[in-house]
């Protein structure tokens, strides 16, 4: 697939948010573990500049810069949309090396995890288009059967204990809340080539209360200033991990996330280099009146 200075456009954002174990459980098990109720999550509109904070040795980068743009919704009384968008323009040195990433992707998935819809494009440097999209069914014993309709049609087999996007959120704000301090497990985004769940490893750090330093001028408006956060870390792996020593992660998402599942002071490690992302727009989105779920 297309790279550009070792960035790997693969799957939603979100990944943002495992393991160097896979997660092994049960259905039952899975069932059982904690996680907070879909109506704490609140729709919502997030821009962020992004901009180079690190370029590591020999890896090439001089200069990044670009946007991503997050609309979480809800849609009805049952399921999220996710639509994200990154526009990432990367530079490099003499050579002039460089071009821009361009990645969009479009998910829906209800709120028991029963069913994940996804739609990608991704673009690096003005080559042709990447598209990915398809369908993941969790059927009867808790296994998952991914539909793949593009590039082109076949079918994947996952097992019960892969999480998907949303749910994978759920469970580190409820592990948050916890004062759990990491949770593993195999995340599946529809994310190029499809055929695999990534493992994850998430690092939850202490809380920060309400009124401690906030940086952002936007979250006051938005009533962030009376929620707590945390500050997390979710680094992806291989399906297939190295032989050779300790596994070296894919991508690390790193950022301060609410209990409301809005996040800002975002990091994003591609390995090479290291983006920054400043929260610069936020605008809580409508939802309609649905019963509350416990």
């Amino acid at each position: 697939m297309p790279r550009l200075y070792g960035v790997r456009l693969a799957g939603s954002a979100g990944r943002v948010l495992a393991a160097a174990v896979a997660l092994a459980c049960s259905a039952n098990a899975l069932d059982a573990a904690p996680i907070i109720p879909p109506d704490v999550l609140a729709p919502h509109r997030a821009i962020y500049d992004l901009s180079l904070l690190e370029s590591r040795d020999r890896s090439g980068v001089k200069q990044a810069s670009g946007r991503l743009v997050y609309e979480f919704t809800r849609t009805g009384c049952h399921s999220f949309t996710l639509n994200y968008r990154q526009v990432l323009s990367v530079a490099g040195g003499d050579e002039g090396k460089g071009g821009v990433i361009d990645f969009r992707s479009s998910t829906v998935e209800d709120d028991e995890a029963k069913t994940f819809s996804f739609t990608s494009t991704s673009q690096v440097a003005g080559g042709p288009a990447t598209k990915m999209g398809g369908l993941a069914e969790r059927l009867t014993d808790g296994s998952i059967r991914v539909t793949i309709q593009d590039p082109a049609p076949r079918e994947v087999s996952l097992p019960a204990s892969v999480l998907f996007p949303t749910q994978h959120l759920r469970r580190i704000l409820a592990a948050a809340r916890n004062d759990d301090f990491s949770l593993q497990a195999d995340v599946y985004d529809g994310g190029e080539p499809g055929d695999a769940a990534s493992p994850s490893l998430t690092m939850i750090g202490a809380v920060q209360q309400p009124g401690e330093t906030n940086p952002d001028a936007l979250t006051a408006p938005a009533g962030l200033d009376k929620l707590p956060r945390w500050p997390i870390s979710v680094s992806y792996f291989d399906q297939k991990p190295s032989t050779e020593g300790e596994q070296t992660p894919k991508f690390i998402f790193a950022a301060e996330v609410y209990e409301n599942g809005i996040s800002r002071a975002l990091r994003l490690d591609y390995g090479t280099f290291v983006v920054a992302g400043k929260l610069v727009g936020l605008e809580k989105l409508a939802a309609d009146d649905c019963p509350v779920k416990h």
